[in-house]
């Protein structure tokens, strides 16, 4: 079964982009514009009574002027033409007198008249200013003009803060923004305030995208169970755009290895009004497919993969899990037909996806190539990680390489300053942590381990090398609060609780291996049969048993552990060298022999195996063999049981040993041999012979 990276860095973005269609495809112009035009009744009203204290002070001019932004509004209602009709008739000019002849010839001059004075501008009242930053705020809205609304509206709270019109005026405009929680808290004010009827479309938009917005974000936090019991609540509320929740839900299934439940989720939503039909689609096709693979059914997986590319063609995400999958399978040539086509693309995403695949296959520098092809400005959080990474790993191979050529303090010098960069993924600093460990400095890497932890994961992976290298350092308590934060991460999904199993193992062969260190082999079998049960799949458990046989002189074991380590990671360095040396101390010089020659044909430039193997041949009595090994290794440095057949390859190392009385083959030696007691250089007795050894 593959474990898709999950979830992918665009899926968050691409829901979003499916909610924003949504609600300006389909749900938004469908029941935010009605709500709008229900507001309009309001508007035109306030616009007449404007009118109508106009016109009671005289001013005609402004009363017009009122009713012609009601009319802009509602050209049809008929309580505009009435207030038209209601408007005072112009005063009646008197008839012109007769004109009279005077009776006398003497003109008097009749004194000038006065000029009329101007009557003083009306004030502006608060509740007028408000009525028209609501009547702007709507007219803006109609136009588009979202953050012009805003303000209006904004304008006629501040005078009233309990205005239906303007609450609800604005919770539309904060619903086209998506900014849904602010939408439903405005929406739901507006409806307590004024007509509940008015605002109840945009309400349930606005509740119903404020609820997807929290189930995604509990879903990217790794709360699967919490983001599911939204997801179903939204799912079933009945809304006219399920899409969005059915993907969330569907998402959900996925990370819970319910890949055929996820697959039938991605169809109804893609059968859905307003849904982006191609890319739910090709989601329900990669369900479907990964389903197949977690049965076997190779051919059903193929064919699923490539209905998903004909689905959407331009989507990276379903051609990087495909050639994950190819890779998986140990089929190389489609796996690199499917990374060359996706730097084909070009895009940005598909440039990532490229580069993920490179790092993968052990390509680093490939890897940090294509992630410079992609412009600073279209970069996501995740790409700017994932190269902060790719630049981490590389630093780290540098250093080894100085570490190797006799430069080790400056090897050091520049892992610690790469531990002190608080910029590096909590998975980079553990590794390295996990270098400093290697090349000697065990309190820097607790020290940057530490940090680590301190640090914000976001990625249960990142917790598996975090205890690795904290047991490493013997940071035990360290190592339990981190695996007890990984616990809550990995949720009750089958890869969470996979990798919980693998990390509670790597706790327990630490314990382990320290116990044996200190020769309490029988309590080291028992925490490596403890850890065996709960990872039976763990290699490192093999590796730790097979150690603790050949310090417990018990090699035809070690040989047999060795082999089964072998079946799972065949070719392995260590294993190999294991397996000879055991095979060796067992009398079976033909194992160690096909061992050797394994080792000679895989790492014939490693130093360090011809040292091993010189060893192996000690333990043969081949001296002349062994010494020829070593010169070889200084050439190679100077440039540069009874029975050992295992049983079943794959097979329980612990079968039949279970719940048995004496199961345990270290509880059954007795007390360890004591150890002799030191030779006191102070109480020599006479002659040239040391005394016999002594034991207590």
């Amino acid at each position: 079964m593959i474990e898709p990276r999950v979830p992918f860095p665009t899926r968050s973005r691409a829901l979003r982009t499916a909610a924003l269609a949504a609600l300006l495809g389909g749900c938004a112009v469908g029941s935010v514009l009605p709500v709008a035009a229900l507001a309009q009744d309001d508007g035109v009203a306030a616009l007449i009574e404007q009118a109508k204290y106009w016109r009671s002070k005289g001013r005609e001019d402004l009363a017009q002027q009122a009713l012609r932004r009601a009319r802009a509004i509602d050209p049809d209602n008929p309580a505009i033409a009435t207030a038209a009709r209601n408007a005072p008739a112009p005063a009646s000019t008197p008839a012109p007198a007769a004109k009279t002849t005077p009776s006398s010839p003497t003109r008097t001059s009749a004194p000038s008249a006065a000029p009329p004075r101007r009557a003083a501008p009306a004030q502006t009242s608060a509740a007028d200013r408000a009525g028209r930053a609501r009547v702007a705020g709507f007219e803006a809205l109609e136009a588009e003009r979202l953050e012009q609304a805003a303000t209006e509206f904004e304008k006629a709270l501040a005078v009233n803060a309990r205005d239906p019109d303007a609450l609800g005026g604005l919770g539309i405009v904060r619903l086209r923004q998506q900014r849904f929680s602010e939408a439903a808290d405005l929406l739901e004010r507006a409806s307590r305030a004024g007509k509940a009827s008015q605002w109840a479309e945009g309400l349930a938009s606005a509740r119903y995208f404020a609820g997807v917005e929290e189930a995604q974000d509990l879903l990217d936090r790794g709360q699967l169970g919490a983001a599911q019991a939204r997801a179903e609540e939204l799912v079933r509320s009945d809304y006219s755009e399920p899409a969005p929740a059915l993907e969330i839900l569907a998402q959900v299934y996925e990370q819970q290895g319910r890949y055929a439940d996820a697959a039938d989720l991605y169809r109804q939503a893609a059968e859905g009004p307003n849904a982006d039909e191609n890319r739910l689609q090709m989601r329900a096709a990669r369900g479907r497919a990964l389903a197949a693979a977690e049965r076997g059914d190779d051919t059903g997986a193929v064919q699923e993969f490539q209905a998903g590319l004909m689905a959407d063609p331009e989507d990276p995400w379903i051609r990087y899990e495909f050639a994950e999958y190819m890779i998986r399978r140990g089929r190389m040539p489609e796996a690199e037909s499917l990374l060359r086509s996706l730097v084909s693309i070009g895009a940005p995403d598909a440039l990532y996806a490229a580069a993920l695949l490179n790092e993968d296959l052990g390509r680093p520098a490939e890897a940090e190539r294509l992630l410079s092809m992609i412009p600073e400005t279209q970069r996501t959080a995740p790409m700017r990680t994932f190269a902060i990474g790719v630049k981490t790993d590389a630093a780290i191979t540098r250093a080894r390489a100085l570490a190797q050529s006799g430069q080790r303090e400056q090897a050091l010098g520049s892992l610690r300053q790469l531990g002190e960069m608080r910029a590096i993924p909590v998975g980079k600093q553990a590794a390295i942590a996990s270098a400093l460990f290697e090349l000697g400095d065990q309190v820097g890497a607790a020290e940057v381990a530490q940090r680590a932890l301190n640090g914000e994961v976001t990625d249960l992976g990142e917790y598996e090398g975090l205890i690795g290298v904290l047991v490493q350092t013997g940071r035990d308590d360290l190592a339990q609060a981190a695996l007890r934060r990984a616990g809550q991460m990995a949720g009750s999904s089958p890869q969470g609780q996979q990798a919980y199993g693998r990390m509670q193992a790597t706790l327990m062969i630490g314990q382990a291996d320290r116990a044996r260190l200190a020769g309490r082999y029988a309590e080291a079998f028992d925490i490596l049969q403890s850890a065996y049960s709960s990872a039976p799949d763990n290699v490192e458990i093999l590796a730790g048993l097979a150690r603790l046989y050949e310090n417990g002189n018990m090699a035809p074991r070690a040989a047999q552990a060795w082999q089964l380590y072998l079946a799972k990671k065949p070719g392995d360095k260590d294993g190999l060298i294991g397996l000879a040396q055991s095979a060796q101390r067992a009398g079976d010089g033909k194992l160690a022999d096909d061992a050797a020659d394994a080792l000679l044909r895989s790492y014939p430039q490693d130093y360090q195996v011809y040292m091993a193997l010189a060893d192996v041949e000690r333990v043969a009595g081949n001296e002349r063999k062994a010494v020829r090994y070593l010169k070889e290794a200084r050439e190679l440095y100077a440039g540069q049981h009874n029975a050992t057949s295992v049983v079943a390859l794959g097979g329980n190392p612990f079968a039949g040993m279970q719940n048995q009385a004496g199961a345990n083959p270290f509880r059954n030696q007795g007390p360890a041999m004591a150890q002799p007691q030191p030779v006191n250089p102070f109480a020599l007795g006479g002659g040239t012979r040391l005394p016999a050894p002594s034991y207590a």
